[in-house]
């Protein structure tokens, strides 16, 4: 949880928790989750910054949308990942956003992803993210809010699936040759009516040829078969059922990406390295994008301009 700055979001939280000072509010959070301020007050004084190589076009849709794409992992490069063991092709149900923890601009990552050197890379601090108030009161499921403050409601709230809990997005890439990992066995334990499922290797693992990428990760994924409301009108043992059946029968779900709202203060003052091969044409796009959406950016050339 972030340092909050936001008057009227203070005034949520001393309502949700029934107080009235900022302190008093202050005390609640800590109470709820220990430790969760003093973390909150190290990342704001010293921020860890992550990287992204990308598109003019995907540059365009942040900025102009204020929004974060978690893509599926049907649409990762490393085609291994989102695959098991024991029961196959799960890509579609894991939502990832790939950044590098590598301050370093590389030639690899700018060839692959910064549009052949003719991008961008931006840079953002960890967890940029609105903070959304997760209102639902559940009947039959134990549901911790924190879990969700940066998924909008719309992905928790729906009829089609359940958004695992997830305490924090951020998870860093673990490079491995370990096939154990790489095409996991996720069942660990199975009867006629019941199972017991490990997805927490999927997406966290990849093969030590992406090593140079150094890449950290926003990773979320869901249950499909059935959405937070039927569920909670259901027994554990048919909660469990419905979420199981669903992903042992390969069941659909309607969204392919998972969209996090970007705070509009940290996004203003994104940094922008230019590409060591960006056009002029490209280069003046951007002035004016940051110029109608990020008037704080710093836009930079690469140190690699000129070089390669």
């Amino acid at each position: 949880m972030p340092i909050i700055k936001d008057d009227e979001l203070w005034e949520q939280l001393r309502k949700q928790y029934n107080v009235n000072s900022n302190f008093e509010a202050i005390m609640a959070i800590e109470k709820e989750c220990p430790g969760i301020v003093m973390k909150s007050y190290q990342e704001a004084v010293n921020p860890k910054m992550l990287y992204q190589y990308t598109t003019l076009q995907a540059l365009t849709m942040i900025l102009s949308t204020k929004k974060l794409k978690l893509n599926s992992l049907k649409n990762v490069d490393d085609k291994v990942e989102g695959i098991t063991n024991d029961i196959g092709n799960l890509k579609k149900y894991f939502f990832a956003s790939c950044w590098t923890s590598d301050g370093t601009e590389s030639i690899p990552m700018w060839n692959m992803y910064g549009a052949g050197m003719a991008g961008i890379r931006i840079e953002l601090p960890e967890n940029p993210f609105v903070i959304h108030q997760f209102d639902y009161t559940s009947k039959n499921l134990v549901i911790n809010k924190n879990d969700y403050i940066y998924i909008p409601d719309e992905y928790v709230i729906n009829d089609d699936y359940v958004l695992l809990p997830k305490s924090s997005l951020l998870e860093p890439i673990v490079y491995t040759d370990d096939e154990s990992l790489l095409r996991p066995n996720v069942i660990k334990a199975k009867t006629e009516k019941s199972a017991h499922l490990e997805l927490g290797k999927i997406g966290k693992y990849k093969s030590k040829y992406w090593e140079f990428q150094k890449e950290v990760r926003y990773l979320t994924n869901v249950f499909p078969g059935a959405g937070i409301k039927v569920l909670d009108r259901l027994s554990p043992d048919k909660q469990s059922e419905v979420l199981l059946n669903g992903i042992f029968s390969n069941v659909d779900i309607p969204i392919d990406a998972i969209y996090l709202d970007l705070n509009p203060k940290i996004l203003n003052n994104i940094r922008i390295v230019l590409g060591p091969k960006i056009s002029e044409s490209d280069r003046i796009l951007i002035e004016l994008l940051c110029e109608k959406y990020a008037p704080n950016a710093i836009i930079q050339n690469s140190i690699l301009t000129g070089k390669v």
